[in-house]
């Protein structure tokens, strides 16, 4: 079975909200994808904002504890069965997690270049300029 981006970003949430989990430690490519929703790249809204309080409460990562760094409304999303105890464990999760990881990459890259491009077509006289910042950028996708 596929799944989109933005049910994979629902079952990283999920799986951290997850009592079964509680006290793990994070493995990396769901830390990452924390980072990212931090920054914007989630395409799930609501996953985006628990993620982000999940973030927030890292150090003690309880439903409670998260939902004060929640707005009222948001909150009321930690009763939601896909976020209470539904069995996902974060060593299933992580698989998930990496091909999410994949994906933002992805789009960083095409982004990266694509402002590259504009930035030549509209200051061709830092043509330059721009394809050696652009070499510099591309460095962090090798």
């Amino acid at each position: 079975m596929t799944y989109t981006h933005s049910q994979l970003e629902e079952f990283v949430v999920a799986a951290l909200l997850d009592p079964v989990n509680r006290g793990k430690p994070w493995p990396p490519y769901i830390s990452t994808c924390l980072a990212c929703a931090e920054r914007g790249e989630w395409e799930n809204p609501v996953a985006t904002r628990l993620a982000r309080a999940i973030g927030r409460s890292a150090s003690n990562p309880t439903q409670a504890n998260i939902a004060t760094k929640l707005s009222p409304q948001d909150a009321l999303w930690l009763l939601h069965p896909t976020y209470k105890a539904n069995g996902l464990f974060l060593e299933t999760v992580e698989g998930w997690a990496q091909e999410l990881c994949v994906g933002y990459k992805r789009r960083r890259l095409i982004a990266t270049i694509h402002r590259a491009l504009f930035e030549i077509k509209d200051r061709p006289d830092k043509q330059r300029d721009t394809v050696q910042k652009l070499i510099e950028a591309l460095g962090e996708f090798v």
